[in-house]
């Protein structure tokens, strides 16, 4: 029985970490075959565990996994390549493999440059239990023709690296769901976790489930559609309502996390899943929808519908007050209806959170004004304001690599910092603005202000990651740094 290893990579940013649970690991491990392998899941995030120290290397050589793999995500690509350099070092003989949102932009580069075996984009549980069964078969790397099978599997042949076309299932059932148990939920809890309502604190102890996948929407700074394809794709009824009366009943959760990314669209699938929540019969249950809910399919009956089933909050994405930028994003949203949804709302008896970004590529000074006079003149409960970041992988990313306004492999950084350079806004300026908006928002709402420039220009501002540094050959080496050095 061949030993597979999950790593869930360490942060710097501790209390910041623990607001995310490792929903994608959750889904590998329950579609991972106990009975052909020895699986362990390892947390660095809840264990603390930095990838060089002593307690990390222990681990790997108690466990010593045939395979290893790591979740990827923008944020931590400095933690994961250090991860990588260490497996490398510490476990010559593994394999390999790597999945997550930041691959997107960088798949084909870190197999190449031999950082990983393997990669995964999009949906990866059925391509990785698969990629395990074929190692398994093959005691070792499968030949090419079988990795050619594997969807989303990207690889080096012969010829180069290849990626395979990912695979959107119809019937999301055919996935496991998330193994709560095996991710010590409970252990998270007992560390601070919560996730969702955060200005409306409901419940005790939270727990993400997932309704729905895909995103039929075309936002140029969005990555949705290619985690997890356009075409909207459901669980059974009868799937969600037994995880949220198990992890009630079983886990103690008293607030369920839907982290669907269009959970309204669809009214009708909306008011079944509403109703069948609101029939448990659980009357400390708090249900949310904190990654935001479209505005198509919204209306009184809906809304009703869920402040029933346990919704105290919803949050929105109008992002922008500004119609020329959310023509750039193409945001589909009206902005002019806005309005009307809040006060229908809060008819009901729901607050209305609102996320915004500015600093957007093509925006002006004039643009944000716009968005700040937008978050003013409307009635939210509460605004959250970022400063955009590219995320690898989106349209918009690709666009400001290929004019060179950002290099190949960039890393985003927090959504209150200024990482890249705006060829028409001055990064101070856009610090400043931010500040300016943010200080007033809290001012007039009677909140606490800790820090009056919480927007900061990062020190590194353009950040370039070329992923196992230490796995690139030489000559590729002095390329890319070359290449980083043109944009610092």
């Amino acid at each position: 029985m061949r030993k597979v290893m999950l790593i869930w990579p360490w942060s710097a940013r501790k209390g910041g970490a623990l607001e995310i649970f490792p929903i994608g690991i959750g889904y590998l491990a329950s579609n991972i075959s106990p009975d052909r392998f020895d699986l362990q899941i390892l947390d660095c995030v809840l264990d603390d565990l930095p990838p060089h120290s002593d307690v990390f290397v222990r681990k790997l050589h108690e466990f010593q996994p045939d395979v290893v793999g790591v979740s990827w995500w923008s944020l931590n690509t400095e933690v994961v390549e250090q991860t990588f350099q260490v497996l490398r070092r510490e476990l010559p003989a593994a394999l390999l493999m790597a999945g997550g949102p930041h691959l997107l932009g960088c798949s084909q580069m870190v197999v190449a440059g031999g950082c990983v075996d393997y990669a995964f984009v999009g949906e990866a549980e059925l391509g990785c239990a698969q990629l395990l069964d074929a190692i398994q078969q093959a005691s070792g790397p499968p030949p090419q023709q079988i990795l050619e099978q594997i969807p989303g599997l990207v690889y080096c042949s012969p010829d180069g690296v290849r990626q395979n076309p990912p695979r959107y299932l119809d019937d999301l059932d055919v996935v496991q769901g998330i193994d709560y148990q095996r991710l010590r939920l409970g252990d998270y809890y007992a560390q601070g976790y919560y996730y969702g309502a955060k200005y409306h604190k409901q419940a005790e102890l939270t727990a993400p489930i997932m309704t729905a996948r895909g995103c039929p929407f075309q936002c140029t700074f969005c990555l949705a559609p290619k985690i997890d394809g356009r075409q909207i794709r459901r669980h059974s009824l009868e799937r969600v309502v037994t995880t949220i009366k198990r992890l009630y009943l079983e886990f103690g959760v008293r607030y369920v996390a839907i982290v669907d990314d269009n959970f309204t669209l669809n009214k009708k699938w909306a008011l079944k899943v509403c109703q069948a929540i609101a029939d448990l019969g659980f009357p400390d249950l708090t249900v949310g929808t904190p990654n935001g809910i479209p505005l198509a399919g919204m209306d009184v009956e809906l809304a009703q519908a869920m402040k029933r089933a346990g919704w105290r909050e919803v949050t929105i994405a109008p992002e922008s007050g500004s119609r020329r930028t959310l023509e750039a994003m193409r945001k589909p949203v009206n902005i002019d209806a806005v309005p009307g949804f809040i006060r229908m709302f809060h008819d009901v008896g729901l607050r209305v959170t609102a996320f915004f970004i500015i600093g957007y590529p093509e925006e002006t000074l004039e643009d944000i004004e716009m968005t700040r006079k937008f978050i003013f003149e409307n009635d939210f409960d509460f605004a959250g304001i970022s400063i955009y970041q590219p995320l690898p992988g989106s349209e918009i990313y690709n666009r400001l690599v290929a004019g060179a306004i950002i290099p190949p492999g960039f890393i985003p950084g927090h959504y209150q910092e200024v990482t890249f350079r705006r060829p028409n806004m001055d990064e101070q300026i856009l610090c400043a603005v931010y500040n300016d908006i943010w200080n007033e928002y809290r001012e007039r709402n009677g909140m606490p202000i800790k820090s009056r420039a919480v927007a900061r220009i990062r020190e590194r501002m353009v950040v370039s990651a070329f992923a196992g540094a230490q796995g690139f050959a030489s000559n590729q080496q002095t390329d890319l740094v070359a290449l980083g050095q043109r944009f610092v």
